[in-house]
C-alpha cells in the first residue's frame, strides 16, 4: 500500500493487539475503520480531568500523558 501523501510505501505496526499502517518518511499514520476505537478501548485510562487537579496544585501536565 502507498502513502496519500508522499507515496511511499507503508509500513505495518501492532499497538494494543491492531495493526496499523504507517510511513517512515513522512511520518502519517492510517488507520482502518474501527481501529481508533479499538484502540481507545485497549488502552490505560486516562485522567480526563487533567486541568481540575492543575487548579488543585497537582503537578501533572500534558507530558504525563502517554499513548
Amino acid at each position: 500500500m502507498k502513502c496519500p501523501t508522499c507515496d511511499s510505501d507503508l509500513r505495518v505496526a501492532e499497538r494494543e493487539g491492531v495493526e496499523l499502517d504507517y510511513c517512515p518518511y513522512c511520518h502519517g499514520v492510517w488507520l482502518d475503520q474501527g481501529e481508533l476505537e479499538q484502540i481507545i478501548e485497549r488502552s490505560n485510562p486516562i485522567d480526563w480531568d487533567w486541568h481540575r487537579n492543575d487548579e488543585a496544585g497537582d503537578p501533572r501536565s500534558y507530558s504525563d500523558v502517554y499513548w
